[in-house]
């Protein structure tokens, strides 16, 4: 049967699986919770297109009451994916191309075979928080720098002082 959580409920379920799904699941054992398949389909209908996502003003509420979230840094990577095309039923649409969000893409049949993920994360105060994706296949410096120049400027606008921008290398 459908159950109808409040936004509090929902806030709560989502907050506490995200920390810890063990502690979740041992408070669900007493507490009526929604269970996690549907904590996972509430977070998968976010609608999260490569590009910048909407939510980083979302942050911007926090700032309000803690102004020690203002100092932070700009971390990003480069993470494989697997190189495959699928089709989404629910966009009605093949997923797996080079998406550069709103920038020009090199071309529309070239199959991703990397996620270049950028996260914003407090210096003073611990929080990240990931603000932006883009999938590629080999990035050309052009786009690398217009996507990071873009970076700061958005995350500046949203009240932050953007002190350091860093890119996470895996070891050779």
């Amino acid at each position: 049967y459908n159950m109808t959580y409040s936004e509090d409920l929902k806030s709560f379920a989502v907050t506490l699986h995200y920390y810890s799904s063990q502690a979740y699941n041992f408070l669900r054992r007493t507490l009526h919770l929604p269970h996690p398949d549907t904590i996972r389909r509430w977070a998968s209908s976010c609608g999260v297109e490569p590009g910048f996502l909407k939510d980083v003003h979302s942050l911007q509420l926090q700032l309000a009451n803690e102004p020690a979230m203002q100092d932070v840094c700009i971390i990003f990577d480069s993470m494989s994916i697997r190189k495959q095309v699928m089709f989404d039923a629910k966009e009605k649409k093949y997923a797996g191309y080079v998406n550069h969000g709103n920038f020009i893409m090199t071309s529309p049949e070239t199959v991703a075979t990397e996620s270049l993920v950028f996260l914003v994360v407090g210096l003073k105060r611990l929080f990240k928080a990931p603000f932006a994706y883009f999938l590629v296949d080999k990035v050309i410096s052009a786009i690398l720098s217009q996507i990071i120049k873009d970076s700061i400027i958005l995350i500046a606008e949203a009240v932050f002082h953007v002190q350091a921008l860093t890119l996470v290398m895996d070891p050779m």
